[in-house]
This record gives structure tokens, sequence and C-alpha cells, in this order.
């Protein structure tokens, strides 16, 4: 082989490795999660949100993530400020889920294009996102821009779909330099035809229009909505049929009361956990038990002006979680002038209230004694302890907060005119506690709370008898047991 030949060679395999497509190393992720939908990176500080951030705008675009708990973002200046997640040239097009956590004082600018937590997605689906008092703003003034808290631009193409579902924005700031050439939304800028948004929400009291331009995007239940929160006091002013949102932190099998002043929609029942009815109290020796039916959709009216709606605004409900974290529940408000009640035909009352509620000397006095609360957490302290599952009978000083519900006995009840109870009238005093019952749709108990010194949580992962006796341990003897609400035999 000639010398021209070898140097000509030579350089032909120089060429190659220049030429050559050489895999992209990402960032090392400093937390838990592959960035795979099945692995996601899970995100449980700032530092990772934007180390997150970092990743996507590096290149991997199509990295996947949820939030672990509320983000509460820092900065060091007022000028301090983060970079969209996702641009024109590598749109975001992972999954995104926030789990219903709520990102805090969110700072987002850049000088155009789509600009927002999200700066422009394509192929991405982004959900149970919550943004807390978020900042956004455009510097350029000349060049098209799409502004929104939550996404920039919607983008389309390439046979690529969007899905935005579940979000809230919560008091945004939006600012612009232009007076042309921008699409301003609450929570999108921009969205193209292949762009699904539903059930999303903002809360302000600016007039934004929730989507600022709209490109043949498909859109479900999208407007701005009155917020309701777990710490606030008392009910907002609200109309017949505006949109209501409430946040509400909740324990995986700890059970919670909830009334709302809203219908809440089947899919959202499906998927958050079982909400079940007072069906009564019912006294058989020594034993006190709160009977609480779950809730059947099929057996369930709708709510007038929403047909998909399978709990009844005004209601309350004993709710058993499917998951620990916060919970969005949505919907349109009823007449809320007063919280509603259920009530047996003997004497009991399970009562809602909008209203923070206080049981001393001065408020409400004349009930103390016959008023129960239902416990979701645990108390040490007074006359007894308290644990989660309990209706305990409310002492002097005993309160309980907005949006949920507790038991008020009243003597002068009568018999149902088929199965007569005992009652309190006729056995003698009171309990301090009572058991909680769990009956699903299907008339099997699933779950007894117990009302021993020390009670367990009211659940469905204990053992019971099929008639609804509850085991202290798992079952030695061969027999039918229920457990996890599902009939298991063991041999």
């Amino acid at each position: 082989m000639t010398k021209q030949n070898i140097l000509s060679r030579a350089a032909v395999l120089l060429m190659m490795v220049f030429t050559m497509t050489v895999p992209t190393a990402w960032a090392d992720w400093s937390g838990v999660g592959k960035g795979t939908v099945s692995e996601p990176y899970q995100i449980t500080s700032y530092a990772q949100l934007k180390e997150f951030a970092t990743i996507v705008n590096d290149g991997n675009t199509s990295a996947c993530a949820i939030l672990t708990t509320d983000i509460a973002c820092t900065y060091n200046t007022d000028g301090d400020y983060d970079a969209p997640i996702g641009n024109g040239t590598k749109p975001y097009a992972g999954t995104f889920n926030g789990q219903g956590y709520a990102i805090t004082h969110l700072r987002v600018s850049e000088v155009s294009g789509g600009i927002g937590f999200f700066g422009v997605i394509k192929g991405a689906t982004v959900k149970n996102v919550i943004l807390d008092f978020p900042k956004v703003s455009s510097t350029g003034t000349v060049v098209p821009t799409q502004l929104g808290a939550l996404i920039g631009l919607g983008d389309s193409g390439d046979n690529t779909t969007n899905t935005v579902e579940n979000c809230l924005v919560i008091s945004p700031t939006l600012t612009i330099n232009q007076s042309s050439n921008i699409s301003l939304g609450a929570i999108i800028g921009t969205i193209y035809g292949t762009t699904t948004v539903t059930n999303c929400f903002y809360c302000a009291s600016d007039t934004y229009k929730p989507i600022g331009n709209d490109n043949a995007g498909t859109r479900n239940n999208i407007s701005r909505a009155y917020q309701i929160t777990e710490t606030q006091e008392s009910m907002p002013s609200l109309k017949a049929d505006d949109k209501v949102v409430f946040r509400r932190s909740f324990t995986k099998d700890v059970a919670s009361t909830v009334c709302l002043p809203f219908g809440i929609d089947a899919t959202q029942v499906a998927v958050d956990g079982k909400f079940y009815t007072f069906a009564g109290v019912d006294k058989t020796g020594e034993k006190w038990e709160v009977i609480m039916q779950e809730a059947d959709p099929k057996a369930n009216p709708p709510v007038a002006g929403n047909e998909a709606s399978t709990l009844t605004a005004n209601t309350p409900y004993l709710f058993m979680p499917a998951a620990t974290g916060p919970v969005l529940f949505f919907g349109e408000a009823a007449d809320v002038s007063s919280a509603g009640t259920t009530e047996d035909a003997e004497g009991w009352t399970f009562k809602g209230t909008y209203n923070k509620r206080v049981w001393d000397g001065k408020n409400n006095a004349a009930e103390i004694g016959h008023v129960y609360g239902f416990a979701a957490q645990s108390y040490a302290g007074g006359t007894y302890n308290v644990s989660p599952g309990d209706f305990v009978m409310a002492a002097e000083g005993a309160s309980i907060e907005p949006f949920r519900a507790y038991l008020e006995y009243n003597s002068g009840g009568q018999s149902n005119g088929t199965k007569r109870r005992n009652t309190p009238a006729e056995t003698g005093p009171l309990p301090t506690r009572m058991a909680v019952r769990l009956v699903g749709a299907d008339g099997i108990v699933t779950g007894i709370g117990g009302l021993t010194p020390d009670p367990s949580p009211v659940g469905e992962g204990s053992w019971f008898t099929l008639d609804g006796r509850k085991l202290n341990s798992a079952p030695n003897a061969c027999g039918l047991y229920i457990h996890h609400g599902q009939k298991v035999i063991k041999k």
C-alpha cells in the first residue's frame, strides 16, 4: 500500500471519528428515580426542581418526574428567576405529575417564546400541578411571546399530543413589556390542536383568560375558580354555579370527614378514595357502632346541572383516602347557605359545617355531652388519648375545622319503623367513644375502627370475621374472613 493510500485512509477514518454521533451524557440525578415513566425522578426540594429543569433544557426532554412534597422556591435577590422547563428548540416531551403538591413562589423569566413553569411542551403530559403565587415575566419588547403561569406554549406537529389535566394556579403575577405579539393566559399562553386541557383552574383577582390563545385545542372544564382550603375558618362568598376547588391533605387508609359546597365528579371518586354516608348508630350490649355505608355512584342521583356527579353538594361524608398526600376536589357551587345533615330515625344526626365550630362555656355549651367529633389525627392529653378512627365525645374546649362533619344526639329520635335499635335514652349514658363500621356498596363489612383504650385507625387493612368482628391479628384458624375489603379463605 502506497504512502498516499495510507494517508487517504487515515483521513477518512479521522473524518468518521468526528462525524459519528456520540451519545449524550445527561447530568447525573442526585435523588431517587431514573427519569422514566415507570421510575420517574422524585423531586423533594427546590434544588432538585432546578436540577430537573437543567436535565430537560440540556436535552433530555423526555425525562419524567413527580413531586413528593410541597416545594418552596427561594431566591437570593428580587432579580433572581428560573428559566422555563423546555423551549422552542428543546420542547418538553415527558410526563410531569405534581401529585397535588404545591410549588410556592416560583419565578420564571425569559426574553420571548414560550414562557411559564414549562416554556414549551410537545408530546408531554403535565398533571396534578399546583402553583401558589407564581411570577412569570417576559423581558422582550418586539418578538412573539406565549406566556402562561403553568405553560407558555402547547405546541403541535410530528404526530404528537399534549395532555394537561387537574392543575391549579393560585394568585399568578404575569408581566409583559410588549403591547403586541403576545398571548397571555393565567394557565397557558397558547395551545394548538393536539393539546387537550382538562379540569384546570386559576384563582386570582385579575380577570386573566385561562388560556390566552386557543388555536383549535381541546378544553374541558377550564375556568377561573374560587379556592377553599382546610385552614380557612369560614366559607367564602359563593354564588350558585361558581367554580370551586378544595385542596386538603390526607393519609392513606386513615378516614376523615368531608362536607363540600359542590358535587364531586365520578372520575374523582374512583381515583382519590371511597366516600361513605351516615347510616345510623347501633348498640348491641356494650358495643356502640357508627355505621357508614359506601356511597354507590349508581344509586346516587346526579347534581342538577352536573349530570356526571355522583356525590351530592352540602352532604357530610366519611372519606377513606386511597393514597397519602393532598387531594384536589373541584366542582360547581350549589346553594351554600348552610352545610347539610344526614339523620337516622333514632336521634343521631351527622352534621356538616362550613365554619369552625367550638364547644366551650361560651359557644354551643348545651351540646357538650352529646356531640362527637371524628378524630383523623392522634391527640394525647386531657381526659383521654385519641387515635385516628375514633368518634369521640366532645369535651369542653373541643373544636372542629370547617368543611368537616360531626355527630350529634337528640333524645327526641324515633324508631325507623323497621329495625328498632336501642336508643341511648333506653340504655343509659352515652359512650365516650364509638366504633365505626364501614359497609361496602355491596353490603359487605369492609372495616371497623376501634374504640378501645388504644384504638387502631379506621382502615381497610385489618382482619374481620364475616359478621364484622375485628380480630386483633391475622387469623390462624381456617375459614372465611374479610381482609382489605375482600373475602379471603385461610386454609
